[in-house]
């Protein structure tokens, strides 16, 4: 789970309401306070319990509530899958990664030695593919 010191890449361009942009694919940033709900049971059927998660994080040198998913760290530990770049739409792409499987599961991010742009390790090989072409493999 991320916590206060971590440094974080950012995972598309953050635009103020006043149309400056804050931060640039890519950019790193240091996490100063990460903002956490509480784990609780649900009021409508008590058996079922939510676990704790994030919210939001407060960034040194910006202001406001930054989500989760801006950030491609955010990622480790969940099963991703795939997508082809075409014309700039996401298609699904039936590639497996170099396990053989079609989802795996984010280790962490480097930078990809080729590239130059953050890129996603997995914990079933020893692959990396950029993290623009993964997409999260069980959204809500």
């Amino acid at each position: 789970m991320i916590k206060a010191g971590d440094t974080l890449t950012v995972r598309c361009e953050i635009i103020s309401q006043g149309g400056l942009i804050l931060l640039e694919d890519g950019d790193k940033v240091t996490v100063r306070k990460v903002e956490i709900e509480e784990g609780h049971y649900s009021r409508l059927c008590p058996d079922i319990w939510y676990p704790p998660r994030i919210t939001g994080f407060l960034l040194e040198d910006r202001q406001g509530v930054w989500l989760p998913s801006a950030f491609y760290e955010t990622w480790i530990g969940e099963k991703v899958i795939k997508v082809n770049m075409r014309k700039g739409k996401e298609v699904h792409n039936r590639k497996k990664f170099k396990s053989g499987q079609l989802i795996n599961t984010v280790k962490g991010v480097i930078d990809h030695p080729i590239l130059g742009i953050p890129a996603y390790t997995f914990e079933e090989d020893e692959s990396y593919v950029e993290c623009r072409r993964c997409q999260l493999a069980y959204q809500p």
